[in-house]
């Protein structure tokens, strides 16, 4: 039996399954993260940045990436009622020609200026 060493990580001992292995694998990532405070904030300073409408951020965004995304997706992230995917934050950065860095880590500010 695994023996819990604190904040995840486990001791399995030799022999440990690696189906064993795996589920608290799972469990240690499905825990939930801290959600940046400033998200919302920079992604709507990046949409005003550019400047788009969020039907305009939603079309430059599914050409930058493999997904679909919709202007209430948008309009959910700007408000802070929903956290994009990796996938999205990808394409922002790239948009707005960002590290992905800046745009989660609330103590760093985004500089952007107004593109024309």
């Amino acid at each position: 039996m695994p023996r819990v060493l604190g904040r995840g990580v486990a001791f399995l001992g030799e022999g440990a399954s690696d189906a064993l292995c795996f589920r608290l694998f799972l469990t240690h990532m499905s825990r939930a993260r801290r959600r940046p405070k400033r998200l919302a904030e920079k992604l709507l300073q990046i949409r005003e940045a550019l400047p788009l409408s969020q039907r305009e951020m939603e079309n430059r965004l599914c050409k930058k990436g493999r997904f679909k995304i919709t202007d209430q997706n948008i309009s959910k992230y700007e408000r802070d009622k929903g956290i994009p995917p990796i996938e999205v934050l990808l394409a922002y950065s790239r948009l707005a020609n960002v590290t992905i860095n800046k745009i989660v880590d609330d103590r760093v500010t985004l500089k952007l200026g107004r593109k024309k």
